[in-house]
């Protein structure tokens, strides 16, 4: 009986030391956790003492306990002097001359590979000085009307004839009438003004500087317009000479745009001086210069080349002349500046009450009806339903497509760059054995083979950014 009896004690004494060399272990994880972040010359040290610290308080406080003060162990061992810093066992390496090293023998590489490196960098070059010139002109083409005070608040209003048959085109042109009508019924309209293109068979105008009893320099010119008055507080020009706000104030002046003050006048200010305005044949009026304004080149929809107010000439005369038609002699772009507070579709919806009062009678009589809406003049550029609103319009799929070219070009550019450079790479295999050899892991090589690339990518794009900047500069001179 006492022989079994010391059997089992002994048998139970050993499942008990089995289960506690089971659960003597600490966490993976942190043990994990600390292999990661530890300097490889004191992790064998560390891991080592926190084990036996582990081991200690096992004894004493049991698992949980033991778990728990091993955990915060290993985080506060998270010190900068401890973590790592780099692939190296010697935590003392000199950045700064590796990195002069990794340029150093780039820079010789590119020198000794001369007509390589012309290929790849001027492949890459192009590639991305085509790229920024689209994205330039599309950013211009986006940027329309942006530069205009209050631009978010201008609106032109457009319409669409509807016959008898019920067939409806678009025309954005409205009779003279309309646009007081439309600033006196609605006081969400602040201020409005009419544009007109004269349209003739002959648009040229002849323009002449008159000095005295001397007739000067004179030139045929197509981009002028006749505005009302408060044209210029709807539409923001830099002015050079004058006041915008007075500008087309009298029946005989004449806003002149930079570049044809100076064809008139040269470097002579052009402010008060007197310009024979008339067609072909060379008659014409006299009007006196009150402005000249600095050309904005394609950023408007209006590319103008001089104004005069609309009370000059004929149409002046007819103006004065005809009684208010609504529905005949639709040759003036009307536009509006809303109040800020104002709701342009709330507008909208009233315009077809307006039509019916104030032009219902000259359309019925005239056989045709008329939709009115507003479209913003930001988006007039863009406006792809019409072929030109005062001058061509573009449409924004052909600004998609640009886009996907540049993406393509860019693309393209790359590619054709990484396999110029990977084929330069396989023969250099003989340096990297060497560099090997002495040392050089996976990641100084990669460093080193990344290093001539950016150093080259960047050479490129200061390339490509002259390049671009020439082109873009050149194609937007005045003229």
């Amino acid at each position: 009986m006492g022989a079994d009896s010391r059997d089992c004690f002994t048998l139970t004494v050993v499942t008990v030391n089995e289960s506690t060399n089971t659960t003597s272990k600490p966490p993976r994880w942190a043990t994990w956790l600390l292999e990661q972040f530890c300097v490889p010359h004191l992790l064998e040290e560390m891991r080592g003492d926190l084990e036996e610290l582990y081991q200690e308080r096992l004894a004493i406080q049991g698992v949980q306990a033991a778990n728990v003060r091993y955990v915060r162990d290993v985080l506060s061992l998270m010190r900068p002097f401890i973590i790592k810093r780099n692939l190296s066992d010697y935590p003392n390496a000199n950045y700064t001359d590796m990195l002069r090293n990794y340029f150093k023998i780039a820079w010789r590489n590119t020198i000794r590979n001369k007509t390589f490196s012309a290929i790849n960098a001027a492949g890459l070059s192009i590639g991305l000085a085509s790229c920024i010139l689209l994205l330039l002109y599309i950013r211009s083409e986006l940027g329309y009307d942006a530069h205009h005070k209050q631009a978010e608040y201008l609106y032109l209003v457009n319409t669409k004839g509807i016959s008898a048959s019920g067939q409806g085109n678009e025309w954005p042109m409205l009779s003279a009438p309309y646009g007081a009508a439309l600033q006196a019924e609605f006081p969400e309209v602040e201020q409005v003004t009419r544009l007109l293109w004269p349209d003739a068979s002959d648009n040229k105008v002849l323009l002449q500087a008159l000095q005295g009893d001397q007739r000067g320099e004179a030139f045929y010119e197509t981009k002028g317009y006749q505005a009302d008055p408060a044209f210029f507080e709807l539409f923001t020009y830099q002015f050079l000479e004058g006041d915008a706000r007075m500008a087309l104030h009298a029946p005989n002046s004449v806003v002149l745009s930079e570049p044809v003050a100076y064809k008139l006048f040269g470097r002579t200010p052009a402010l008060n001086q007197l310009v024979k305005i008339g067609g072909s044949t060379g008659k014409g009026e006299t009007f006196r210069v009150t402005g000249v304004y600095r050309d904005e080149g394609n950023r408007s929809h209006i590319d103008a080349r001089f104004f005069v107010p609309l009370s000059a000439g004929t149409i002046g005369d007819r103006l004065r002349e005809q009684n208010a038609n609504f529905s005949s002699n639709n040759i003036f772009y009307t536009y509006l500046r809303l109040r800020p507070d104002a709701d342009p579709v709330q507008l909208t919806r009233k315009l077809p009450a307006f039509v019916d009062k104030y032009a219902g009678k000259d359309l019925k009589a005239a056989g045709f009806n008329k939709l009115l809406f507003l479209i913003p003049v930001t988006k007039l550029h863009l406006y792809s339903q019409l072929p030109n609103i005062v001058t061509p319009t573009n449409s924004p799929a052909y600004l998609y497509l640009l886009a996907s070219v540049v993406l393509f070009t860019l693309l393209i550019a790359c590619v054709n760059f990484m396999n110029l450079s990977t084929a330069r790479a396989v023969k250099r295999a003989g340096e990297v054995g060497v560099r090997k050899v002495l040392g050089a892991g996976r990641g100084v090589l990669l460093q080193q083979f990344l290093g001539e690339s950016i150093l080259l990518s960047v050479a490129s794009l200061v390339l490509a950014v002259i390049l671009g900047a020439r082109g873009y500069f050149s194609g937007n001179r005045p003229t």
